[in-house]
């Protein structure tokens, strides 16, 4: 799927508003209609839930986040990687996922994570 709309900077293209609707249909395409989604605008960035309609206006006025170019937080895999470089688990495009992560296991057992990971668990 395309997704050279979400870096527009003129959101009245119709590719743009185009592609919020198409983004709209993959993010919901298993959820009800009335369920709140996390809101990939600019101001939200991923961090607030949001109506269907919240987020299409949301998009529309502030924008996509930059770069959001894998809807991980809306159901979108992760592409399979066949280069040597990528191999390493918990590695994309060279990057590691994991850097700046911490997970330290306290003396009753329970694991506590950096506040990043605690957002991408969330649902």
């Amino acid at each position: 799927m395309d997704k050279s709309w979400i870096n527009l900077n003129n959101r009245r293209l119709p590719q743009y508003e185009e592609g919020v609707r198409q983004f709209l249909s993959f993010a919901y395409a298993t959820k009800d209609v009335q369920e709140k989604i996390r809101c990939p605008c600019k101001r939200c960035n991923n961090v607030l839930y949001q109506s269907r309609d919240d987020v299409e206006a949301d998009l529309l006025q502030y924008g996509f986040i930059k770069d959001y170019a894998i809807w991980m937080l809306h159901g979108e895999e992760l592409p399979d990687s066949d280069s040597d470089e990528d191999e390493d688990e918990g590695m994309i495009d060279g990057h590691d996922i994991n850097e700046g992560r911490e997970n330290i296991a306290g003396a009753d057992g329970y694991e506590f994570f950096d506040t990043q990971d605690m957002s991408r668990r969330r649902k």
